[in-house]
């Protein structure tokens, strides 16, 4: 974390609540989910300032509380920022293979980011099939309902699933709820065993999807999810997986070699 000198801190252009909270913000640079006391321990302020700063992170949305544990975590408008400024290259790099794949297997091939609740579409190469669900990047997506959702939940770290499990607790009923995460964590089972998710007219009844996700090179932290799409009326169900699945995986894989 960057040292702010006293000569700039007395300059009275320097709004110190303000470099108090993305001092706060910085503390998650290195940890998805940190208490009270750590970020107090983190930042050496007061805890009736730290406090204060929260509860406007929350108001705010760039941070959010898991009130049973007793943690805090990055909010959806944090996500916004990280998004934006980290993964904008991605589309460049990966064109190539998206093209390449799309043109061969005459899919919709697309890499998306976790962001809270939601799949945000930061790589897209569109099939030559009409597909009446037109995303593009930027496009967001339900996680609990799409397979490329699926897939990133599944891959995850166990924190990460329970904080979007947080995530959508603020958007579902508690019924609603229930039947989502029983369902997410049977696709976590499933993608144990075969490494990929399928959806078929879930989230769109018009559209079959099968997912995997990309991991970093180094310590496999999982980075992205990927998903091949169809119209379902132009695919049989078990063919599009027999053949899609094994080139998606090893699409993924040539990604993750160049990221």
């Amino acid at each position: 974390m960057k040292t702010v000198s006293k000569v700039t801190q007395q300059d009275p252009r320097f709004v110190t609540a303000l470099a108090r909270g993305l001092a706060i913000l910085l503390c998650f640079q290195q940890e998805s989910h940190l208490t009270h006391q750590q970020i107090c321990e983190k930042t050496q302020l007061p805890k009736a300032t730290v406090s204060r700063l929260l509860f406007t992170l929350m108001a705010t949305d760039f941070i959010s509380q898991d009130e049973k544990k007793g943690v805090y975590y990055l909010g959806k408008q944090a996500f916004n920022l990280i998004n934006h400024h980290i993964y904008q290259d991605i589309a460049q790099i990966t064109t190539h293979l998206l093209k390449a794949f799309a043109e061969r297997h005459q899919v919709s091939v697309n890499i998306a980011i976790h962001q809270a609740d939601m799949m945000q579409y930061v790589a897209c190469y569109r099939s030559p099939a009409l597909i009446s669900v037109n995303l593009q990047i930027g496009s967001q997506v339900p996680l609990e309902s799409t397979a490329i959702g699926r897939a990133f939940y599944a891959s995850t770290d166990r924190q990460t699933q329970h904080n979007i499990q947080h995530y959508l607790a603020q958007r579902l009923d508690k019924q609603k709820l229930t039947y989502i995460i029983d369902n997410l964590n049977e696709q976590v089972e499933f993608y144990q065993r075969h490494q990929f998710v399928v959806s078929d007219g879930e989230y769109s009844n018009e559209i079959l999807a099968v997912a995997t996700a990309v991991s970093h090179p180094k310590d496999n932290k999982i980075l992205y999810a990927l998903n091949a799409s169809v119209p379902r009326n132009q695919w049989e169900k078990k063919a599009f997986i027999e053949k899609i699945v094994p080139a998606l995986q090893t699409l993924s894989q040539q990604i993750q070699r160049i990221i």
